[in-house]
Protein backbone atom coordinates (compact mmCIF):
# COMPACT_ATOMS: atom_id res chain seq x y z
CA UNK A 1 0.00 0.00 0.00
CA UNK A 2 3.04 2.51 0.92
CA UNK A 3 4.24 2.17 -2.40
CA UNK A 4 1.14 2.52 -4.47
CA UNK A 5 0.45 5.63 -2.43
CA UNK A 6 3.95 6.61 -3.22
CA UNK A 7 3.95 5.90 -6.47
CA UNK A 8 1.14 7.70 -6.93
CA UNK A 9 2.04 11.02 -5.39
CA UNK A 10 5.39 10.58 -7.76
CA UNK A 11 3.22 10.31 -11.01
CA UNK A 12 1.58 13.62 -9.71
CA UNK A 13 4.54 15.43 -9.56
CA UNK A 14 6.26 14.56 -12.88
CA UNK A 15 2.93 15.51 -14.43
CA UNK A 16 2.72 18.90 -12.43
CA UNK A 17 6.21 19.67 -13.74
CA UNK A 18 5.64 18.83 -17.52
CA UNK A 19 2.75 21.24 -17.55
CA UNK A 20 3.75 24.26 -19.64
CA UNK A 21 3.04 27.03 -17.38
CA UNK A 22 3.95 25.61 -13.69
CA UNK A 23 4.63 27.81 -11.36
CA UNK A 24 7.36 27.47 -8.13
CA UNK A 25 4.15 28.31 -5.75
CA UNK A 26 2.44 24.66 -7.43
CA UNK A 27 5.53 22.92 -7.28
CA UNK A 28 5.97 24.46 -3.66
CA UNK A 29 2.43 22.99 -2.53
CA UNK A 30 2.78 19.54 -4.01
CA UNK A 31 3.10 16.92 -1.51
CA UNK A 32 6.39 15.25 -0.84
CA UNK A 33 8.61 17.25 -2.46
CA UNK A 34 11.28 17.24 -0.14
CA UNK A 35 11.00 13.49 -0.44
CA UNK A 36 11.80 13.88 -4.52
CA UNK A 37 14.29 16.46 -3.85
CA UNK A 38 16.09 13.85 -1.44
CA UNK A 39 15.79 11.21 -3.97
CA UNK A 40 17.08 13.24 -6.89
CA UNK A 41 14.08 13.71 -9.22
CA UNK A 42 15.27 14.71 -12.49
CA UNK A 43 12.36 16.11 -13.73
CA UNK A 44 12.41 18.55 -10.93
CA UNK A 45 16.10 19.15 -10.14
CA UNK A 46 15.57 20.70 -14.19
CA UNK A 47 12.84 23.02 -13.08
CA UNK A 48 14.41 24.29 -9.44
CA UNK A 49 17.47 24.85 -11.23
CA UNK A 50 15.92 27.26 -14.29
CA UNK A 51 17.75 30.49 -13.51
CA UNK A 52 13.89 32.01 -12.97
CA UNK A 53 13.11 29.42 -10.46
CA UNK A 54 16.25 30.07 -8.42
CA UNK A 55 15.70 33.98 -8.30
CA UNK A 56 12.21 32.99 -7.01
CA UNK A 57 13.76 30.88 -4.46
CA UNK A 58 16.36 33.37 -3.42
CA UNK A 59 13.27 36.24 -3.46
CA UNK A 60 11.68 34.07 -0.91
CA UNK A 61 14.00 33.48 1.71
CA UNK A 62 15.87 36.97 1.57
CA UNK A 63 12.52 39.24 1.40
CA UNK A 64 9.97 40.16 3.63
CA UNK A 65 6.11 38.77 3.10
CA UNK A 66 3.28 40.26 2.17
CA UNK A 67 2.05 41.72 4.88
CA UNK A 68 -2.17 41.09 3.58
CA UNK A 69 -1.45 37.59 4.59
CA UNK A 70 -2.21 35.63 6.95
CA UNK A 71 0.03 35.02 9.92
CA UNK A 72 0.28 31.49 9.96
CA UNK A 73 0.90 31.59 6.38
CA UNK A 74 3.36 33.83 5.60
CA UNK A 75 6.40 32.35 5.83
CA UNK A 76 5.06 28.84 4.30
CA UNK A 77 6.63 29.39 0.83
CA UNK A 78 9.63 30.78 2.71
CA UNK A 79 10.34 28.01 5.00
CA UNK A 80 9.39 25.20 2.26
CA UNK A 81 12.09 27.20 -0.33
CA UNK A 82 15.03 27.05 2.32
CA UNK A 83 14.65 23.31 2.80
CA UNK A 84 14.27 22.74 -0.76
CA UNK A 85 17.70 25.05 -1.36
CA UNK A 86 19.71 23.18 1.55
CA UNK A 87 18.35 19.48 0.92
CA UNK A 88 21.83 18.44 -0.64
CA UNK A 89 21.39 18.50 -4.14
CA UNK A 90 24.29 19.05 -5.92
CA UNK A 91 23.42 20.60 -9.32
CA UNK A 92 21.48 23.31 -7.54
CA UNK A 93 24.16 24.73 -5.15
CA UNK A 94 26.54 24.42 -8.34
CA UNK A 95 24.22 26.54 -10.45
CA UNK A 96 23.46 28.72 -7.60
CA UNK A 97 27.46 29.56 -7.18
CA UNK A 98 27.69 29.92 -10.51
CA UNK A 99 24.97 32.92 -10.97
CA UNK A 100 26.06 36.22 -10.10
CA UNK A 101 23.06 37.91 -10.14
CA UNK A 102 21.25 35.60 -7.49
CA UNK A 103 24.75 35.10 -5.24
CA UNK A 104 24.43 39.04 -5.02
CA UNK A 105 21.10 38.77 -4.27
CA UNK A 106 21.56 36.68 -1.64
CA UNK A 107 24.43 39.02 0.03
CA UNK A 108 22.79 41.90 -0.18
CA UNK A 109 20.27 40.42 2.50
CA UNK A 110 22.95 41.52 5.03
CA UNK A 111 23.44 45.12 3.73
CA UNK A 112 20.32 45.89 6.07
CA UNK A 113 20.56 48.00 9.12
CA UNK A 114 20.16 45.67 12.74
CA UNK A 115 18.24 43.67 13.49
CA UNK A 116 17.68 40.89 10.70
CA UNK A 117 14.62 39.41 10.71
CA UNK A 118 15.47 36.13 13.01
CA UNK A 119 13.37 34.01 10.33
CA UNK A 120 14.72 35.14 7.54
CA UNK A 121 18.59 35.20 8.68
CA UNK A 122 18.11 31.79 9.53
CA UNK A 123 17.31 30.97 6.21
CA UNK A 124 20.60 32.75 5.14
CA UNK A 125 22.84 31.24 7.17
CA UNK A 126 21.52 27.62 6.03
CA UNK A 127 21.82 28.54 2.34
CA UNK A 128 25.67 29.61 3.06
CA UNK A 129 26.13 26.71 4.80
CA UNK A 130 24.63 24.59 1.43
CA UNK A 131 26.85 26.04 -0.67
CA UNK A 132 29.73 25.40 1.76
CA UNK A 133 29.38 22.25 2.71
CA UNK A 134 29.74 18.86 0.97
CA UNK A 135 26.50 16.93 0.31
CA UNK A 136 26.52 13.05 0.58
CA UNK A 137 25.75 12.54 -3.12
CA UNK A 138 28.25 15.11 -4.06
CA UNK A 139 31.98 13.78 -5.59
CA UNK A 140 35.14 15.58 -3.92
CA UNK A 141 36.37 17.64 -7.05
CA UNK A 142 32.90 18.90 -7.49
CA UNK A 143 32.84 20.19 -3.92
CA UNK A 144 36.35 21.70 -4.07
CA UNK A 145 35.59 24.01 -7.41
CA UNK A 146 32.17 25.12 -5.69
CA UNK A 147 33.43 25.99 -2.28
CA UNK A 148 36.31 27.86 -4.30
CA UNK A 149 33.87 29.68 -6.23
CA UNK A 150 32.07 30.57 -3.25
CA UNK A 151 34.89 31.56 -1.24
CA UNK A 152 36.44 33.90 -4.21
CA UNK A 153 32.33 35.82 -4.57
CA UNK A 154 32.27 36.63 -0.85
CA UNK A 155 35.83 37.43 -0.84
CA UNK A 156 35.10 39.83 -4.00
CA UNK A 157 32.15 41.40 -1.82
CA UNK A 158 34.19 43.63 0.21
CA UNK A 159 31.02 44.75 2.00
CA UNK A 160 30.46 40.73 3.10
CA UNK A 161 32.47 40.26 5.95
CA UNK A 162 31.84 43.51 7.71
CA UNK A 163 28.33 43.31 6.99
CA UNK A 164 28.25 39.92 8.71
CA UNK A 165 30.54 40.90 11.91
CA UNK A 166 27.83 43.74 11.82
CA UNK A 167 25.09 41.44 12.71
CA UNK A 168 26.89 39.02 15.18
CA UNK A 169 24.23 39.63 17.23
CA UNK A 170 21.82 38.03 15.45
CA UNK A 171 22.10 34.22 16.49
CA UNK A 172 21.82 32.98 13.11
CA UNK A 173 24.70 35.06 11.49
CA UNK A 174 27.03 34.15 14.34
CA UNK A 175 25.81 30.78 13.51
CA UNK A 176 27.47 31.61 9.87
CA UNK A 177 30.82 32.42 10.84
CA UNK A 178 31.16 28.37 12.20
CA UNK A 179 30.74 27.38 8.86
CA UNK A 180 33.67 29.09 7.69
CA UNK A 181 35.82 28.30 10.21
CA UNK A 182 35.26 24.48 9.95
CA UNK A 183 35.72 24.27 6.75
CA UNK A 184 38.24 21.62 5.35
CA UNK A 185 41.77 22.31 6.03
CA UNK A 186 42.04 23.20 2.53
CA UNK A 187 40.64 26.44 2.75
CA UNK A 188 40.89 27.26 6.00
CA UNK A 189 44.27 28.88 5.43
CA UNK A 190 42.58 30.81 2.93
CA UNK A 191 39.50 31.55 5.14
CA UNK A 192 42.03 32.90 7.93
CA UNK A 193 43.98 35.12 5.75
CA UNK A 194 41.00 37.04 5.00
CA UNK A 195 39.59 37.43 8.46
CA UNK A 196 42.73 38.61 9.30
CA UNK A 197 42.40 40.93 6.55
CA UNK A 198 39.36 42.31 7.81
CA UNK A 199 40.82 42.46 11.35
CA UNK A 200 38.44 39.24 12.47
CA UNK A 201 39.42 39.41 15.78
CA UNK A 202 40.11 43.29 16.74
CA UNK A 203 36.13 43.36 15.39
CA UNK A 204 35.10 41.18 17.76
CA UNK A 205 36.47 43.18 21.01
CA UNK A 206 35.13 46.00 19.41
CA UNK A 207 31.70 44.02 19.03
CA UNK A 208 32.23 42.90 22.73
CA UNK A 209 33.09 46.56 23.54
CA UNK A 210 30.06 48.12 21.89
CA UNK A 211 32.23 50.19 19.54
CA UNK A 212 32.44 48.43 16.49
CA UNK A 213 31.23 50.35 12.86
CA UNK A 214 31.61 48.83 10.10
CA UNK A 215 33.57 49.77 7.07
CA UNK A 216 32.57 52.44 5.14
CA UNK A 217 32.84 49.79 1.77
CA UNK A 218 30.45 50.98 -1.21
CA UNK A 219 28.77 47.25 -1.89
CA UNK A 220 29.75 46.39 -5.24
CA UNK A 221 26.28 45.62 -7.92
CA UNK A 222 27.60 42.28 -8.92
CA UNK A 223 30.44 40.00 -9.39
CA UNK A 224 30.33 40.39 -12.61
CA UNK A 225 31.20 44.29 -13.16
CA UNK A 226 33.97 44.08 -10.58
CA UNK A 227 35.21 41.52 -13.02
CA UNK A 228 34.67 44.08 -15.79
CA UNK A 229 36.27 47.07 -13.81
CA UNK A 230 39.81 46.51 -14.85
CA UNK A 231 39.13 45.95 -18.58
CA UNK A 232 37.29 49.47 -18.62
CA UNK A 233 40.18 50.94 -16.97
CA UNK A 234 42.40 49.34 -19.62
CA UNK A 235 40.09 50.68 -22.44
CA UNK A 236 40.09 54.27 -20.89
CA UNK A 237 43.82 54.23 -20.80
CA UNK A 238 44.33 53.34 -24.20
CA UNK A 239 41.70 55.94 -25.53
CA UNK A 240 43.98 58.67 -23.83
CA UNK A 241 47.27 57.53 -24.98
CA UNK A 242 48.89 59.74 -27.68
CA UNK A 243 49.41 58.88 -31.29
CA UNK A 244 52.54 58.22 -31.28
CA UNK A 245 52.85 57.19 -35.49
CA UNK A 246 50.77 60.82 -35.89
CA UNK A 247 53.89 62.21 -33.95
CA UNK A 248 56.41 60.34 -36.05
CA UNK A 249 54.83 61.71 -38.85
CA UNK A 250 55.04 65.51 -37.93
CA UNK A 251 58.19 65.50 -36.94
CA UNK A 252 59.49 63.92 -40.37
CA UNK A 253 57.54 66.40 -42.17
Amino acid sequence: MFWSGNYIVVRELNFLLKEENVTLTQVLEADDILQECKADNKALIQFLTKPEVLAELITLITEEPPKNVELASQYRHANIACEVLTSHLSMLSDRLSMDATQMNRLCDFINKDPPLNPLLASYFSKTVEMLLERSPKQDCYLYHIVCLRVLDFFKSRRDFLPNLLRHMCTSAIADTFKYFIRLDDLFKKSVMEWFEEHQFLECLIQIVCGTYVAEDQAPLESHEKADHEPSEKTEAAEERKPDTGAGEKQGNL
